[in-house]
């Protein structure tokens, strides 16, 4: 089991190793074997040099979504209200800054005078019901911007607008 488990891992990573090579932008520098990927990648794309550490034991933490909105006292009530999240976390006086939270999900608000939202999602929330979410929304009056339908890959989806007008991307796996 462990030997086939290893074997794939080779696989895979010599599947992207393939991968990034053919990109015209990349280059993969000190690769010593197709078990050891602690060599860089380097992209010169546009002139710009970046340079990342491939290494298989590199984890990484929690990420969260950081929403601008223009009236924090309003947007946080909204989050709170309507999908019982809890505020553990704000700074300034007024509050420039706020971290929600709810069972594993963390939401970030930063208050930004005279925001005005982009045209596309801007956070990903997986959720256990998205029928009952899609429910709250329209029973709270918030703009459903894409219906709420199975998808292909294995979500059920839809995309709603907050007061602000962020996006957010709300799905439940299959």
């Amino acid at each position: 089991m462990v030997r086939a488990l290893q074997s794939l891992v080779e696989r895979l990573f010599d599947i992207l190793y393939r991968s990034l090579q053919a990109l015209p932008c990349f280059a993969i520098n000190d690769r010593s074997s197709s078990t050891d990927w602690t060599g860089t990648i380097a992209s010169n794309c546009k002139g710009q040099t970046m340079t990342a550490i491939l290494s298989i034991p590199l984890r990484f933490g929690r990420i969260a979504a950081t929403l601008p909105v223009s009236d924090m006292t309003a947007a946080s009530e909204l989050y709170k209200t309507v999908f019982g999240f809890e505020c553990v976390f704000e700074n300034g006086d007024p509050t420039g800054f706020m971290i929600l939270k709810r069972d594993d999900a963390e939401l970030h608000l930063t208050l930004q005078k005279g925001y005005k939202a982009a045209n596309f999602n801007v956070a990903h929330m997986m959720v256990s019901d998205a029928e009952a979410v899609h429910q709250l929304c329209q029973a709270n009056d918030l703009r459903i911007i894409k219906r709420i339908q199975d998808k292909e890959y294995g979500l059920r989806a839809f995309v709603f607008a907050d007061r602000d007008g962020n996006r957010i991307d709300v799905g439940q796996a299959l």
